[in-house]
């Protein structure tokens, strides 16, 4: 039930849930590297959206998702980011080590039709070490990018349209800083060091804000 090329470390998603199963396998399969998307993909009935491992298992602690200009797009009437690695305070990262995980997100279509929710989410990505989000475009949404808790993020060639509140957002996570998750200091939740080259957005008339920098430390805007 595995589509993973025998001998490689790429599993090619054969369908919406195929892609999701996948994403799922990085946490346990320790010889996984990359995922190859090569169909567009909405977000099936049975998930609230797509979501990235909260854990890697390969000893890089890294994930790859090759989308090959794929578009994935919101099912009616969703709330849920299209794709995102979220934390709670009920569910903590494991521990310390988890936040250095790398995420590399490259040409991908975030489309949140015909979700029909002003607020929906493109792509977020809490808790991570060198992430790099490379020609990924995000149209029809609430918000395009968001990078919560992420030390260390390379965003490239981005493009966001139609955009009703933030195209770029980098935050901090309170969500899994409180006393029951003493692992975790306030620092530990800050983003930083996050730089953008030659990323654009065209917002639709009553947003807020192109790009939304907040509890964060060093972040460079390029071209």
């Amino acid at each position: 039930d595995m589509p993973q090329t025998p001998g490689t470390n790429q599993w090619v998603a054969t369908s919406a849930l195929d892609f999701q199963t996948g994403l799922t396998a990085f946490e346990t399969n320790s010889s996984l590297h990359t995922i190859i998307l090569n169909m567009n993909i909405a977000t099936p009935p049975s998930l609230t959206g797509f979501t990235l491992p909260k854990k890697i298992a390969n000893s890089y602690k890294k994930i790859v998702i090759q989308g090959n200009n794929s578009t994935i797009s919101a099912k009616s009437g969703q709330t849920a980011p299209l794709l995102e690695r979220a934390f709670t305070s009920a569910t903590p990262p494991a521990a310390p080590n988890d936040l250095f995980d790398q995420i590399v997100i490259k040409d991908l279509i975030f489309n949140g039709q015909p979700s029909a929710n002003f607020s929906i989410e493109g792509l977020r990505i809490e808790g991570a070490s060198n992430v790099i989000v490379d020609d990924c475009n995000f149209s029809n949404l609430g918000y395009g990018l968001i990078l919560s808790a992420v030390k260390t993020g390379m965003i490239n060639n981005c493009f966001a349209q139609d955009i009703y509140v933030t195209a770029y957002t980098t935050e901090s996570s309170n969500a899994w800083n409180n006393p029951g998750t003493p692992l975790f200091t306030i620092a530990s939740t800050y983003s930083r060091n996050i730089t953008f080259n030659k990323c654009t957005s065209s917002l639709n008339r009553n947003a807020l804000y192109g790009f939304l920098i907040q509890k964060t430390a060093n972040v460079v805007l390029n071209d």
